[in-house]
């Protein structure tokens, strides 16, 4: 975070969920280990930061049933831990907010560019 999580905590309890992704824009395709595969492998959203509402507790019972089974490391089968699950979330609660702000956002650790 590089400024006041204010309003972040305005929009969570408005919203419920808040999330903020790794990318902000299209990511170059020159083989340098972060890619768009990566970061669909990985998990669409940075949960470096995630806003959570009071109303947010069926998302906290659907999230914590499928991390009771599935919290396990396996990209390459499209499953990364906690991250992964977070996809779900803008189909499944419809009381979310996607925060696309370089200030709310950073790089993914997950994906590191090479050289």
């Amino acid at each position: 975070m590089f400024d006041s999580v204010a309003d972040l905590w305005t929009l969570a309890r408005d919203r419920d969920i808040v999330l903020t992704p790794h990318l902000l824009s299209p990511i170059p395709d020159d083989g340098f280990g972060v890619s768009d595969l990566c970061i669909a492998q990985s998990g669409q959203f940075n949960l470096g930061f995630l806003g959570l509402g009071a109303g947010a507790e069926a998302f906290l019972d659907w999230w914590a049933g499928r991390l009771r089974r599935h919290c396990v490391s396996a990209p390459e089968a499209g499953i990364f831990v906690d991250q992964k699950w977070i996809d779900f979330v803008p189909s499944l609660f419809p009381r979310h907010a996607i925060v696309r702000t370089p200030a709310a956002t950073s790089p993914t650790g997950t994906c590191t560019r090479g050289t």
